[in-house]
């Protein structure tokens, strides 16, 4: 079946040949009557042929340079997918980079803050603490000088 197949591609294909292909058909159709070629049995057969006689070596050289082409453009792809694949980590480092640091900017400024705050209480402690001790002062002069005079009374 698969003979068939090809022999029927193969036969497609010969009668679809125009202009020089069509010439360099007939003319080896002649050849191969006179005994000089062996006859084309199937596509595989027509395709290696053609290939030979009417594809140029500079095509298998382009054919090379394209296949090289197409390397460098798959490395290059990869290389690309690579780098924006860096600048994607590297950007998503930098926002927990910035993060990190206006958390920290934040802990310190709360950090200053508490401390200013504390050092307010402290000193409205140390405040309350004197006002404390002036109003025990003014208390213990005021019962002294009551006990002065109580005594100045007892005294007369």
């Amino acid at each position: 079946m698969v003979g068939v197949v090809n022999t029927i591609h193969l036969i497609f294909s010969i009668f679809r040949f125009v202009g020089y292909a069509c010439e360099w058909w007939e003319h080896r159709q002649s050849r191969v009557r006179r005994g000089r070629k062996s006859p084309i049995m199937d596509w595989s057969d027509l395709k290696a042929c053609m290939r030979r006689n009417c594809v140029p070596p500079s095509f298998k050289i382009n054919q090379e340079q394209m296949c090289e082409t197409i390397e460098f453009n798959r490395i290059g792809k990869t290389f690309i997918k690579k780098k924006v694949k860096f600048f994607y980590r590297e950007n998503e480092f930098k926002e927990k980079l910035q993060k990190f640091l206006s958390e920290k900017k934040e802990r310190e400024i709360q950090r200053r803050w508490d401390e200013k705050l504390r050092a307010i209480e402290e000193k409205e402690e140390e405040l309350a603490e004197r006002e404390e001790y002036k109003r025990k002062r003014r208390e213990d002069k005021r019962r002294e000088q009551e006990e002065i005079k109580k005594d100045e009374k007892i005294k007369r």
